[in-house]
């Protein structure tokens, strides 16, 4: 059997201005275009077809707790479900808290926006793959530490745009996020569950949200 070949593009709105002035240096339009953070997109491709992506929003810690803001503060979400995700996992301890071995790092913390594998591609560990690594790529690709990650199981449109409405497919993704680390974010409260992944009597689940933890590299 003929082994695949991949190939992995990572984009970061580092790299994406809306607006460059040339009277700034590099950190000073960094600054000017998305103080707390950036945009991330990691694509899959095979022999040239786009085979899986994972897009999400981190921002820098340092940044946003030394100005007295957290992460609900400071995101830009889209709509309801990344309001949602956003603000259950500004109050989860594993956020609050940083480990002792982080507390001397510049960490990046904030959420998976989005992400799927293409059916003719999935089954061959590629989404578990990305989620056990993102710390790896992220960094040497944007050369930054990536410590608390945000995500939600719910499936999302794919390439051409359909919305899956799939309930096997979300416990698949529960089952694909406790295998690569994550762990759901048990919070109750009315306004994380108005957008979240259960039905009222089934809110002794948890919100449907997740979080990992990545360790130091």
């Amino acid at each position: 059997m003929q082994r695949e070949i991949y190939s992995v593009k990572v984009y970061s709105g580092r790299m994406d201005y809306d607006a460059f002035r040339f009277e700034l240096t590099p950190q000073q339009n960094e600054e000017e275009n998305d103080y707390w953070g950036m945009n991330f997109t990691v694509s899959v491709f095979c022999r040239g077809q786009m085979c899986a992506r994972i897009w999400g929003k981190l921002y820098d810690e340092n940044r946003v707790y030394g100005g007295a803001m957290d992460i609900l503060n400071v995101a830009d979400p889209y709509g309801p479900e990344e309001t949602a995700l956003a603000e259950a996992f500004n109050g989860c301890p594993e956020l609050c808290v940083r480990q002792e071995e982080w507390k001397s790092e510049r960490g990046f913390s904030g959420y998976l926006q989005g992400g799927f594998v293409e059916p003719a591609f999935r089954g061959r560990g590629i989404a578990g793959y990305l989620l056990k690594n993102l710390h790896h790529i992220l960094y040497h690709a944007m050369n930054i530490k990536i410590r608390a990650v945000g995500a939600s199981p719910m499936p999302v449109a794919e390439i051409g745009g359909d919305v899956v409405e799939d309930a096997a497919q979300l416990s698949k993704n529960r089952t694909l996020l406790e295998k690569c680390g994550f762990h759901e974010i048990l919070d109750e409260s009315m306004s994380a569950m108005a957008y979240g992944n259960y039905d009222d009597e089934d809110i002794a689940l948890g919100t449907g949200y997740f979080v990992r933890v990545y360790p130091l590299i």
